[in-house]
């Protein structure tokens, strides 16, 4: 059998401050990969003449850089842009600003091979400031992967199987941390999920049982001030803390804290129907609907809607907390929408 290829693509757009140690991480892959397929999206720093130089520097590797459309995408249309042009067996998301270990890509390469039925495998990865020095975040117990997998691992430190129902609460990693197999690649190309991308790619894993965690860190995810997206989490800094801010949200839960949660719920199973997923059934339809009203009651904060919520057939899909939470906005909860 030939050995399967590997396509990075990476997505830019005005990251001169860490772009250079990003693509230095890649070239110093101890597996090399297949093809490097790039493209800016207009950036108005010096982006360009950064890649530009750095290509010219590595003229054995294999780099695409894309130039059309030109002008400015946005970037989903810029990120689907780079894996409708993505030719590799597998493909792997990068990000302009963190920096990966050198084995990554032999790791990840090394774990497809094993699990051939893996069509989506999520690693780890530890944190750095904005100055490359590496920080960590407090454990939550009985949590992994930097407090996003809150479900036991079978194989801490090894490949772990992740199911369909443990991913339609919540998204378990980042984009950057992904090994996708191209036939999911080509089905995340023929939908418009409404999903963030890393998410919608690990929900069409999940759906055929190919969705795994490698439970081993293998980049550095850098934290800074001009992050497209963030983790949150990483701005944990004690156990105290943590208490704080939990006691807080209980006594005056801002909006986000009781609504955002179950707007991910609501679009990831909505998410889930759009796929044409074969299991399917109208107890799905029951849970939409009862996340719908759930977000009415928030949004409107009505209290003959909470009622209405209470008498559906579904009570068990908020727990004891999630209740009291409910009940705390509608009597005392921040009413700021942002």
């Amino acid at each position: 059998m030939p050995t399967p290829s590997l396509s990075i693509v990476l997505a830019l757009y005005n990251g001169q401050t860490y772009l250079l140690e990003q693509l230095d991480s890649l070239a110093a892959q101890s597996r090399p990969f297949d093809e490097l397929v790039l493209r800016d999206d207009g950036s108005t720093d010096h982006t360009i003449s950064i890649v530009d130089q750095w290509i010219q520097k590595h003229p054995h590797l294999p780099i695409i850089r894309l130039t059309k459309p030109a002008g400015n995408l946005g970037f989903t249309a810029n990120f689907r842009t780079l894996l409708e042009n993505a030719k590799g067996d597998y493909i792997l998301l990068c990000d302009q600003d963190d920096r990966w270990n050198p084995d990554k890509l032999q790791v990840l390469a090394d774990a497809a091979a094993k699990y051939p039925q893996a069509s989506v495998i999520v690693s780890s990865f530890t944190f750095m400031d904005q100055n490359g020095k590496p920080f960590s975040i407090v454990a939550r117990k009985g949590w992994s992967n930097q407090n996003l997998i809150g479900f036991p691992l079978a194989h801490p430190a090894g490949m772990n199987q992740v199911k369909l129902e443990d991913i339609l609460d919540h998204n378990i990693g980042q984009g950057c941390t992904m090994l996708v197999r191209k036939d999911i690649i080509q089905k995340y190309l023929e939908l418009d999920l409404p999903l963030p991308h890393d998410w919608a790619l690990a929900l069409l894993g999940a759906m055929d049982g190919g969705l795994y965690y490698l439970d081993q860190p293998l980049m550095e995810y850098r934290i800074h001030s001009e992050n497209t997206t963030g983790l949150p989490q990483a701005k944990e800094t004690s156990k105290l803390a943590i208490l704080q801010a939990k006691i807080s949200k209980v006594v005056r839960p801002p909006y986000r804290t009781v609504s955002a949660p179950f707007q991910d719920k609501l679009d990831a199973l909505k998410a889930l129907k759009l796929t044409g997923y074969k299991g399917w059934s109208q107890q799905d339809e029951v849970k939409i609907a009862f996340f719908e009203t759930y977000l009415q009651v928030i949004n409107e904060k009505s209290w003959k809607k909470a009622r209405k919520l209470r008498a559906m057939h579904l009570p068990s899909l908020l727990t004891y907390k999630e209740w009291i939470l409910m009940y705390s906005y509608l009597l005392f909860g921040k009413t700021d929408h942002s």
